[in-house]
């Protein structure tokens, strides 16, 4: 095995190991691929209990996403599953693995879904998960910070919500000084970029 030079073929091998559940000699392969990040997670998942969870991040490593979900599952590793397809970016099973075996962190899944929704634009969605998990007041935080404030409005409208009207009120009041101090703040930017490029030379 040390003459073994081609990383593909080291990869192939713990592939193999994954399916055998052979945990040592995947190591070995894994750290032979000259993948040192996957060599890194691991390493750090050694502290793990069971042995399919430590056999189930070097299936991750390798891309083997049904190998990995299925050893989580044997082991009843639901948080790390859960973490797992969050990481894969499947946010419809996180949210199915956390209500069904994940409950600890449900309002935590509901949470980073609602970040992801968010960071879309899907503001309809994103408003049902930050709900859910009962942080009611990224709500308008998102709104303003996506300079949606028509929306924000409607969303304060529809909520028979005395926090909202009061925030509402006192963003009102201060919308003009705001739209003042992020039109000098633009105006600031664009004077710096304009003397940049006098100074570099550049049109």
């Amino acid at each position: 095995m040390k003459q073994v030079q081609n990383p593909l073929i080291w990869e192939n091998m713990a592939q193999m190991c994954v399916k055998t559940g052979r945990l040592d000699v995947a190591e070995i392969c894994i750290g032979n691929m000259r993948f040192a990040r996957g060599a890194k997670a691991v390493r750090e998942a050694k502290h793990e209990p069971e042995q399919q969870a430590k056999l189930a991040m070097v299936a991750i490593q390798l891309n083997m996403l049904a190998e990995a979900e299925a050893l989580y599952k044997e082991c009843r590793r639901f948080d790390l599953l859960n973490k797992m397809h969050q990481a894969s970016g499947d946010w419809q099973k996180a949210v199915r693995t956390a209500e069904s075996f994940d409950r600890i962190n449900l309002r935590n899944t509901y949470y980073n879904t609602a970040k992801i929704l968010e960071t879309e634009r899907n503001f309809e969605q994103a408003i049902q998960y930050y709900e859910l998990a009962n942080t009611p007041k990224e709500i308008p935080r998102m709104f303003m910070q996506a300079g949606e404030f028509e929306l924000l409005k409607q969303f304060v409208e529809s909520k028979e919500d005395k926090s909202l009207f009061q925030f509402w009120g006192q963003y009102q009041v201060r919308a003009p000084y705001l739209l003042n101090v992020r039109s000098r703040w633009a105006a600031s930017r664009r004077r710096r970029t304009t003397t940049s490029r006098r100074r570099t030379g550049r049109a």
